[in-house]
């Protein structure tokens, strides 16, 4: 059997054996007749193809670089030429790669991304040659819509990534036209096929970017697109969409063999995290007692609806006999009530006082299993969550530079105790 067939089947034998189609040991039989896939030839096809779209991306620039220099000199009828020329001549390319070199990744990924890059020059020389609309919005809206065919039709992952950054820069632009804001979502639907395919193989490289890549642009969509429903419940709104992505994360990429391929969980960890060390600032609750009487019933939808998509996922772990992404997914619960904190307290300090006592109870739990498990990463991250919240309760009381001077050494002296006994016992371990 060749490579690429032995590929697949790797692919869908955890799904055959979550199914029940075959046995684990019928999987793991498989595993060890057929032997381990030569990564070295996939290796070289990721490196090939990601010097294909580089060259080209640099020999597009070249050439537009090289027009603007002579633009002025050339007519009209020149110029417009040029620019149909250069897309006649992408689109040649892209024809042959497809009739002569289908399975070559490296031809795809490179063609595709200079017709992309061909399509918005074109667009951009002909609209200045005849003095068309100063719309740059319309044009990156434009040029994206089409150039994203060319993401399915010749299978290619570069323009999927230039489509999301293009979708990012129209919505930073903020001219929206007659559709509105909203129209994004419409828009990041047309990659969604797409991403679907990408997640055959979830951990791979692809797929992986462009999870990071989309969690970016979601991010950024949900601040400025849904500004109007988010900003009276502005604090529990902001937790509610990080702690659904870190649930996302551990349903979905449960076995990622490392954290950064878990693109969902890692920044969902991350959001929560730093929005509870804000919320341990006590003037960051003041006034939010108040949030509730002017909340709309939009705004309220919205925020049920993901709480309910929150808990639902929550419980759907649960069922999978995991107990310990409730204490890092307590975020939206934690806020909700600082909120009433806030309105039985109005100076914030009670509401401050929850989040550092859950910040804390956090890192101490993690410096815990850190020890337990012997995993020196968890520990280091678990003391530099305890140390950031002892510097920054510091930062609020007003003491002597001496007394903060010794803070931090006897923090960097517990840092390097508690490293050199994790070594030893490792070392112990060994022996």
């Amino acid at each position: 059997m060749n490579r690429k067939a032995v590929t697949w089947l790797y692919e869908q034998l955890p799904k055959l054996v979550a199914e029940g189609v075959i046995p684990a040991e019928s999987a793991d039989a498989l595993r060890n007749f057929y032997g381990p896939v030569d990564q070295s030839r996939k290796s070289r096809r990721l490196i090939l193809s990601i010097f294909a779209v580089t060259g080209v991306a640099l020999v597009g620039l070249g050439v537009i670089l090289i027009l603007a220099h002579n633009w002025d000199q050339l007519t009209r009828f020149s110029r417009m030429m040029i620019g149909v020329g250069m897309l006649l001549a992408a689109q040649f390319l892209a024809g042959w790669v497809l009739w002569r070199q289908p399975d070559s990744r490296a031809w795809r990924e490179g063609t595709a991304t200079f017709l992309t890059l061909m399509i918005g020059a074109s667009i951009a020389l002909v609209g200045q040659t005849y003095h068309l609309s100063d719309d740059f919005g319309g044009f990156l809206l434009t040029w994206m819509l089409l150039s994203a065919p060319l993401v399915y039709l010749m299978r290619v992952h570069m323009p999927a990534l230039l489509y999301l950054v293009g979708m990012i820069l129209w919505i930073d632009n903020g001219d929206y036209g007659m559709g509105g804001k909203q129209t994004i979502w419409l828009l990041l639907a047309v990659m969604l096929p797409h991403y679907r395919l990408l997640l055959r193989d979830r951990y791979g490289n692809p797929a992986v970017i462009f999870s990071w890549v989309w969690l970016f642009i979601l991010a950024l969509c949900f601040g400025l697109v849904l500004e109007d429903y988010i900003r009276t419940l502005e604090p529990v709104m902001y937790t509610l969409p990080f702690t659904i992505s870190y649930f996302s994360g551990l349903l979905w990429f449960p076995d990622a063999p490392v954290n950064w391929r878990n693109p969902y969980a890692i920044a969902g960890l991350a959001g929560c995290v730093i929005l509870s060390v804000v919320a341990t600032f006590h003037d960051v609750w003041i006034g939010m007692g108040h949030i509730l009487e002017g909340m709309g019933g939009a705004e309220g939808t919205l925020a049920a609806a993901m709480l309910l998509l929150t808990l639902a996922l929550g419980l759907a772990l649960h069922h999978r006999r995991s107990r310990r992404h409730w204490l890092w997914g307590s975020g939206p619960i934690l806020t909700v009530i600082g909120v009433l904190l806030a309105a039985w307290d109005r100076s914030g300090i009670a509401s401050a006082i929850l989040f550092n006592s859950y910040l804390l109870v956090l890192s101490v739990y993690i410096i815990i299993r850190g020890v337990k498990e012997e995993k020196l990463g968890m520990l280091n991250g678990g003391m530099l969550m305890l140390a950031l919240l002892i510097v920054l309760r510091f930062l609020d009381i007003d003491l002597s530079i001496i007394a903060r001077g010794l803070v931090f050494v006897v923090l960097g002296l517990i840092f390097l105790a508690a490293n050199l006994i994790m070594v030893r016992r490792k070392k112990e371990v060994a022996k």
